[in-house]
């Protein structure tokens, strides 16, 4: 069953890249996929760089450009890069993208929502920081069902998989937080987050994570006669 996994922002497009092209055996064709960089203001006079991940027919529909004002439906997801397996990247995935003129974008009063539902992965991590602001930090699975490589008999076989996000939750959110279990599946309501730290207080060795803020979340309860019901399919 796929977990709920909702992305809608609305910013300013910072850059356009391309990030990778592949051959889509359903298609037949190989698609070009670029990453946007888009500003998102918070209620403070900050923003959060949020990647974009969009497949290039989705650019050109709406002849994006750097500068642009737009608002994007998707889901968040990871991916690994690099030569080791614990580099990965967070971004959303971009399902549609919307041109907007200056009065439609300041009419969204709140451009930055997540809605995901997930199962708590590791121990949550409480403490105090040094503003005295208390958090915690927990890690999410999420499983969405997606089609692996193309069989002999041509048709593709739906999979399960399962993508895992950093959360962090502040102060009252934090302390209940804290309280959570491992193998608890929780739905949590915030932002896509994007925060810049240095290792060791190093001016030169700066670094950008992403997470999910979260604003609130709820316990999901299991209704067990719908999963025995899917067990016996």
């Amino acid at each position: 069953m796929n977990q709920l996994n909702e992305v809608n922002i609305a910013g300013v497009i910072d850059a356009i890249e391309e990030t990778y092209a592949h051959y889509n055996q359903r298609t037949g064709k190989n698609e070009k996929y670029f990453t946007i960089t888009v500003m998102v203001p918070r209620l403070s006079e900050n923003f959060d760089c949020v990647p974009v991940m969009a497949p290039e027919k989705l650019l050109k529909q709406i002849n994006a450009k750097v500068g642009d004002k737009i608002a994007v439906l998707g889901t968040m997801r990871t991916r690994n890069y690099g030569e080791k397996i614990h580099h990965v990247s967070v971004y959303t995935y971009a399902h549609d993208l919307f041109p907007l003129s200056d009065e439609e974008y300041d009419d969204i009063q709140n451009k930055n929502i997540v809605r995901m539902e997930g199962v708590v992965c590791r121990e949550p991590n409480h403490r105090t920081v040094n503003s005295g602001r208390i958090i915690t930090d927990l890690l999410i699975a999420n499983n969405r069902q997606c089609y692996c490589k193309f069989s002999k008999n041509g048709h593709g076989k739906k999979i399960r998989k399962s993508s895992y996000f950093p959360c962090i939750a502040w102060n009252a959110t934090a302390k209940a937080a804290n309280h959570l279990l491992v193998g608890q599946e929780i739905s949590i309501v915030g932002r896509f987050q994007s925060r810049t730290f240095r290792r060791n207080n190093d001016v030169l060795d700066e670094h950008t994570t992403y997470e999910i803020s979260m604003l609130d979340y709820e316990l999901v309860e299991k209704n067990d006669t719908i999963e025995n019901n899917e067990s016996k399919r």
